[in-house]
This record gives structure tokens, sequence and C-alpha cells, in this order.
């Protein structure tokens, strides 16, 4: 049996550790010759491809278009790409069901020697992704879902020229790669288009907006902007706006594949992993509601406060984040604040989680956060790690003292995907838990 760290480890010593640095000087065209042999065996199958960029809620549309297509009558067969993973690395590879340990395993020996053979090395996400062609070659699916890694313009999945495209959402990510400037963050991500194949976006920015107009009639895109049209509210739940441009991806591909979608059974959708996933725990004799929800970057972080605003019952919520600027980890903790006078007894920790990926915060990080604890009277306090025993500790002096007659607390783990999956992970498969044991 081959289990989730033996896949990791051995990818790592493989490709390196996942990261993009240094990918922004390179071209596609160095990768090319690699792939040609999946883009024309792609081709030749004719497979359909529907690909999904953005700054947030792209691998969220990728789940719900796979989901909806389940439903689909009669039956359409795909396989779907996401990335990063939250609980585990076969989550980047599925028909419906993920890959298992041991066929991705397999696909690793495989692609192993075919980078051997022709003398390229392919960063951690390529390397993935040649995986997941190899395996959908393997199924002969009808349509692909890619959800683009980072940008679009360089990415690998963009070797592809898709049928179907969605940028979902632009806002200020991985600037040391795509720039801090809106509009260079959007000519990265439109690197996806193509001439008159429908490009979707759900834009509120006129300046966007007025970017997409020009540039769709220079090159040709059919650009449709689903508020302009009438599809998504500006006011939806990302989460909803996201289902919408699922389903609308979905209209567009009847078009090219013939097939109905049994509208009754959309309340069956599952969550998609670490956006709204609940776990009933008993810690030291309480019960506990752990609600997982992702958000990553500054705007996932004013959309997930914009959601909590509307849910006064929160008590506590535990955040940690990737390696970002202090100026966006100072800007996603400040917006936490705005909860407070919606919910004086909400309390916060701040702390962060095992890996590479992880933010560490400097001294001048941890002086803003002591003066944040003073100035909010410690509603908000920073621990070093999550799994602390203080952490919990301090989570049950919380509870005590502000819900005694509470028959169940609710805690919101939320921020970097993969700290939502650490935390999910220590806690699954197991109905109580001892504080005491978490350091």
């Amino acid at each position: 049996m081959i289990s989730q760290d033996q896949l990791l480890n051995w990818i790592e010593k493989k490709t390196g550790f996942e990261t993009y640095k240094g990918l922004e000087d390179r071209s596609l065209q160095m990768i090319l010759p690699f792939f040609k042999e999946y883009i024309d065996a792609v081709h030749n199958l004719n497979i359909k491809i529907v690909t999904i960029g953005g700054t947030n809620g792209k691998g969220e549309t990728c789940y719900q278009i796979s989901e909806m297509l389940t439903q689909a009558i009669p039956k359409i067969s795909y396989t779907r790409f996401l990335s990063p993973h939250v609980h585990e690395i076969n989550e980047r590879i599925s028909d419906g069901t993920n890959i298992t340990n041991e066929e991705l395993f397999d696909l690793f020996l495989l692609l192993d020697e075919k980078t051997k053979m022709m003398n390229i090395h392919l960063s951690f996400f390529e390397f993935l992704f040649a995986c997941f062609l190899e395996y959908s070659l393997q199924k002969k699916p009808q349509v692909l879902i890619l959800e683009v890694g980072v940008g679009g313009r360089l990415d690998a999945t963009n070797l592809f020229d898709a049928d179907i495209m969605a940028i979902i959402s632009i806002a200020r990510d991985h600037q040391e790669l795509l720039g801090s400037r809106l509009e260079n963050i959007l000519f990265e991500k439109c690197g996806i288009a193509r001439s008159h194949k429908p490009l979707f976006t759900c834009f509120s920015s006129q300046y966007l907006k007025s970017m997409m107009n020009l540039w769709s009639r220079e090159k040709n895109w059919n650009w449709i902007d689903l508020i302009d049209e009438g599809f998504v509210d500006v006011k939806d739940h990302f989460s909803i706006k996201n289902r919408k441009v699922a389903k609308t991806i979905l209209l567009e591909l009847q078009k090219i594949i013939p097939f109905e979608i049994e509208e009754k059974k959309e309340n069956s959708l599952s969550f998609f992993p670490g956006r709204g996933e609940r776990k009933n725990i008993i810690l030291n004799n309480d019960l506990y509601e752990l609600q997982f929800y992702g958000s990553h970057n500054v705007d996932g972080v004013r959309q997930l406060v914009a959601k909590m605003s509307l849910e006064p019952k929160l008590q506590f919520i535990l955040m940690s984040f990737s390696k970002r600027s202090f100026s966006d980890i100072k800007s996603m903790i400040a917006q936490l604040f705005a909860l407070f006078p919606l919910n004086p007894k909400l309390r916060i920790i701040i702390t962060t989680f095992d890996g590479h990926k992880a933010w560490m915060p400097l001294q001048e990080e941890l002086d803003w956060l002591k003066v944040c604890e003073e100035k909010f009277c410690q509603k908000i306090i920073f621990f070093h790690s999550w799994r602390s025993a203080e952490v919990m500790s301090k989570i049950e002096e919380w509870s005590r003292d502000l819900y005694p007659h509470s028959t169940k607390k609710n805690l919101l783990i939320t921020g970097s995907y993969y700290f939502v999956g650490q935390v999910s992970h220590y806690y699954s498969g197991a109905l109580s838990f001892n504080h005491s044991n978490m350091s």
C-alpha cells in the first residue's frame, strides 16, 4: 500500500516543492515538446476542453461543473484536474472518483521514465498535470475540466486550446509573478482565451470590463460577462456565483455535446473540499462543530467576512496563512475586525501550520499582532502553532466564560487551503480528542 506521505515525498524529491518561483521567466515552448503527444492525442480523440482561470473560485467552479456532469442524461464522461489539493494529492486527478494512491504512483513511475528519456525537468505542477493527461488518455473521456494553476498565459494547462473558458475573478495574488496592477493580472489570466471561443467572466469592475471589451475586439474573443448578461447578480455570495458560472458553462457545453441535467438533484451536490465542509467532534467532553472554509488571499477573506457577517452565531475563528507579504497579512487580519461590532463574543486565534508553504511571522509582524491583542482586549490572540495545546485550552476557556450553557460550540477553520487541509486531516476518522495530545 502506498501512503499519502510516500506519494508527496516521491514527487517532491523528483520535482522539488510545489512552487511557482522562476516560472515567470519560462516559456511554454520549453515544455511543449514533452506535452505534444498529449496535445495531439486529445485532439485526435475529439475530447472537449473546459478551462477555468481566475484569482478565486476557479477550483470550486471546476468542482461544480464535474458534480453537475455526474447527473447528465445521457452520461457524460469527464476527467478533472484541480490544484492545489486540500486533503489528499489524489483530489487533483479525478473522473468522478479520485485516482487511487497506487494508480497515481504507477503514473509517477511512468512519467519519471518519460522525463528522463526526453531529458526534461517538469515542475511539481507540470509533473502532476502530465500524470493527469496520461490518466485521461487511459479513460478516454468526452470532456477535460482544467483548473489553471497560476496566471494562465504561462500555465501548462494553456498548452491546450479550450472549447469553453471562464475567468471567475480578478484580484491581487501571486503578485511576484503576475504583477500588482489589475491590468497586468488580467492580461496574464486572459492568456487562456482563444479566438471565436466563448470566454465567460463575472466582473463588477468597469475598468476590467473596459479592458476586456478592448481586447476581445482586437483578438476576436467571444467574451460574455455574466453579470452584464444578468446570469449572475453582483451581490451573489462567491459560492453561489461559482455555481451559476458552472451552470452557464454546462449550457454552453450542451451546444457541443447533447445532454440534459436533472435540476431537481441540484441540492444533492457535495461541498468542494475545504469550502463549507463541517465535522462534529467531541473535545474534552464538549461538542464542537468545525467548519472548514479556505480563504487564502485578501479578496477571499473580504468575501468570507461578508458571508460571516450574516452568521451571528459564529463563536471562534482559527486562521493561518501561506507565505505572503506583511501588507497582505495585515489586510486579511484587519478585515476580521469588522466582525467584532456584529458579534462582540467572537474570538479569533491567528496561528501557523506545518510545511514549507507556511507563513512564519517576523518580529515586525509579531509586534503588530501584539498591538492588535491589546487593542481588542485579547479577543484576538496569536499562537505559534495550531497544534499547541494552548490553542484548544484557550478555546475551552473562552467557551466556559462566554458560552457556559451552549450544547454545541462552533469553530471556523480558515485561511490557507494547506492549513485547512492539515487541520481537517488531523481531525478525520476520530470522534473525540484530548487537547493535551496535540502538541
